[in-house]
């Protein structure tokens, strides 16, 4: 029952980002960022409400803790394939933002090459026999987060203030749900548990919404209309990448039986 309504809910939010891509090409003013037809409202409301299922499926799993209790293949080569993805767009933005020193962006770069290195060490520990965590400290795995918390920070700052433009919001929220749910996984990682699961299953499927169906569609029809870069396009794919691990741990999560809790004592 869990895993048949995560699977609808996957579903949902897959729709809603092709539905979204449909708006965007048809009724959106590049040049402006604003919509060209309809209420932006409306569009809000949309949003919202997929935001409200994902709240009610997380509702449906297993109320508690959720405990990670053995290596995931999926994870390992996942973190694998991130981590290459990761560290080629750091190398890539220092390469570009050095000349022009543009410092924010360089501190940037460097906090996603920790990242890659951190995903890097979590496939590698998830592809062993035995669950270990990524490293001996966390400190490398809240580096790896930190990257996520400064994007987050400049797209608020910098975000246009009218929220009639809904690209510059998507990507605020964005962001901020790939720190917190970062933050959730290392937690996860390193402690072996999060104190609750519904928190964990709907922080994944808001990623995922979020990060993968609206904001890498969104940028890449921005790119091919000439109002971002390739830059922007590959920081959307590595955004996407981090909502497909909600996702996962989702599906995780709604797996989890009630009898594979661990008691309060423990």
């Amino acid at each position: 029952m869990k895993r048949a309504v995560t699977v609808l809910a996957a579903l949902v939010c897959l729709a809603a980002g092709a539905v979204r891509g449909l708006d965007l090409s048809a009724y959106n003013d590049w040049s402006t960022g604003f919509v060209t037809w309809g209420s932006v409202w409306t569009r809000y409301g949309v949003l919202a409400g997929v935001l409200v299922l994902a709240g009610v499926t997380a509702l449906v799993q297993t109320p508690g803790p959720y405990r990670i209790t053995a290596p995931s293949r999926g994870l390992g080569v996942f973190g694998l394939l991130a981590s290459v993805l990761f560290a080629a767009y750091a190398g890539g933005q220092v390469m570009l933002l050095w000349p022009e020193r543009d410092w924010f962006g360089l501190v940037q770069a460097v906090l996603f090459f920790l990242t890659g290195l951190w995903l890097l060490l979590t496939g590698l520990a998830h592809l062993g026999e035995e669950l270990t965590p990524p490293t001996h400290s966390a400190v490398l795995g809240v580096g790896a987060t930190l990257g996520f918390y400064l994007l987050t920070v400049g797209r608020f700052g910098f975000a246009p203030s009218s929220v009639e433009r809904i690209g510059p919001t998507v990507e605020v929220f964005s962001a901020l749900l790939a720190l917190l749910l970062s933050t959730a996984l290392v937690r996860l990682l390193y402690v072996g548990q999060v104190r609750s699961g519904r928190w964990l299953y709907f922080l994944g499927f808001a990623a995922f919404f979020l990060c993968t169906c609206l904001e890498l569609p969104q940028t890449f029809l921005s790119w091919r209309n000439g109002a971002d870069g390739l830059a922007d396009l590959a920081l959307s794919l590595l955004l996407a990448l981090i909502g497909l691990a909600g996702l996962g741990a989702a599906w995780a999560v709604s797996g989890q039986q009630e009898d594979t809790l661990p008691d309060e004592d423990d």
